[in-house]
């Protein structure tokens, strides 16, 4: 027996060590394989359900072709053709659009309103009396219920409803001007801010937008930032900031919580102004005594010599005109004086083969002082009102140089917003003494 050096049991222990290793490397390589292997499978299994699995008897078999795939037809099936079944596995989106089932609940109302727009008589859909409600205000739009000096219930007035219900038992919301009356507050919304009818005035104020350099800007300049840009100082009036309709709701109504736009002007009409101010603050300019207008053209308000506002319904074919205005031959002050003699005249409209209205407005007015003597105030307008809603003016319009003369058009929505827009400024020529003068052409294209 021989004995081993050293070197010789490095080399043995060496050797033992390399085995040791790889046993342990094969047995960790392999039981990772087999780990592996089983994630495999059961990925492979996973997608395979029971459904596709036979007995031990027997071979899967490959999926047949059907008919409808082998030739090309659709595979949209009829809904009615579907059993019980087959329809609760449709989802709901593929339904479109969704069925609609028709509401039991659903009335017609006939609205029949005064010279403001506000509803009185409220007929159903059969249009009997008998089923008729009614409905008064007081001047500033408080309803007046039954109960209330000598109205009753078989007259068709409404009880009063229980609060906070600001709703009456018809169910009409359109009340006092046809502006919608708030269920919870018993407010009327008005586009630009909230009215209460029991107290006849807005909730909150006409506000002034400007800054300080606007603060005496009196009418004139920017027509939103200008300090009073709906009021005008002379007319005492129009400075209440919470008022409606310059205290004077039976002959005037607030479209959108301003002033200045035609009386009952509805949705679907076409409002249109024009008048005739004097730009100066004095008359003649720069010579007092006598007052000007001392404004520049303004769709919202301020005084003028002669103006009118009709409204023209184009579904009817006519035109209305709601507001006339002569303006006083003031003193110092606009309103210290005499009333100016004259007025507006406006024709019966014509409709051309296209649906346009054709119709003319002619203003003629004098001063009620010793100014008379020096001319008249005299313009003949063509307007015509397209079957779109603008609004021009045609050839054979004329127009004397003095005063200024301004035509604008309203529309109002649903909702009581009116738009303004300017369709003519003609500037005054400063010479009072072109009253006596011949009128000129002025025309307009449609706006």
């Amino acid at each position: 027996m021989t004995k081993k050096t050293r070197a010789h049991k490095r080399s043995q222990v060496k050797k033992a060590a390399k085995l040791k290793a790889g046993r342990s490397f094969f047995a960790r390589f392999g039981s990772r394989l087999k780990f592996a292997a089983a994630v495999i499978a059961s990925a492979l299994l996973a997608t395979v359900s029971p459904a596709d699995w036979n007995t031990q008897d027997k071979q899967l078999a490959p999926a047949s072709i059907t008919s409808s795939e082998s030739t090309k037809k659709s595979l949209v099936r009829n809904v009615s053709t579907l059993s019980p079944t087959e329809l609760a596995d449709i989802p709901p989106e593929a339904f479109h659009p969704l069925p609609v089932t028709p509401s039991t609940t659903w009335t017609i109302q006939w609205l029949v309103t005064d010279q403001l727009g506000t509803p009185r008589m409220v007929f159903d859909e059969s249009g009997s009396l008998a089923n008729v409600s009614r409905h008064d205000y007081l001047p500033f739009g408080e309803e007046l219920f039954a109960g209330t000096d000598g109205r009753t219930t078989a007259q068709g007035y409404l009880l009063a409803p229980p609060p906070p219900n600001a709703t009456p038992a018809d169910g009409v919301r359109q009340q006092f001007t046809q502006k919608e009356r708030d269920n919870e507050t018993g407010l009327d919304y008005f586009g630009a801010r909230y009215y209460s009818s029991v107290q006849g005035r807005f909730t909150s104020p006409d506000e002034f937008s400007g800054g300080p350099q606007e603060v005496y800007s009196l009418g004139k300049g920017d027509p939103v930032k200008q300090a009073l840009p709906y009021a005008d100082i002379t007319n005492p009036q129009s400075l209440n900031k919470y008022s409606y309709a310059y205290n004077n709701p039976l002959r005037f109504v607030d479209p959108d919580g301003h002033c200045g736009t035609p009386s009952g002007l509805s949705p679907g009409q076409v409002g249109i102004c024009v008048a005739s101010y004097i730009q100066s603050f004095w008359v003649p300019r720069g010579n007092p005594p006598g007052r000007g207008d001392n404004r520049g053209p303004n769709g919202q308000g301020g005084t003028s010599r002669i103006e009118v506002r009709v409204a023209v319904d184009l579904s009817k074919g006519t035109v209305t005109k709601t507001d006339e205005t002569m303006g006083t031959s003031g003193a110092i002050f606009k309103e210290a004086g005499p009333k100016g003699k004259g007025g507006v005249q406006v024709s019966p409209p014509g409709k051309d083969e296209k649906g346009n209205l054709y119709f003319q407005i002619n203003q003629h007015g004098t001063s009620s002082t010793p100014m008379a003597l020096l001319g008249s105030i005299d313009n003949h307008l063509n307007m015509i009102v397209t079957t779109d809603g603008r609004v021009g003016i045609t050839s054979g319009s004329t127009a004397k140089d003095y005063p200024s003369l301004e035509v604008f058009k309203y529309t109002v929505d649903t909702k009581g917003n009116v738009t303004t827009t300017l369709i003519r400024v003609k500037t005054e020529s400063g010479n009072i003494l072109d009253l006596g003068k011949k009128e000129k052409p002025i025309l307009a294209d449609p706006k």
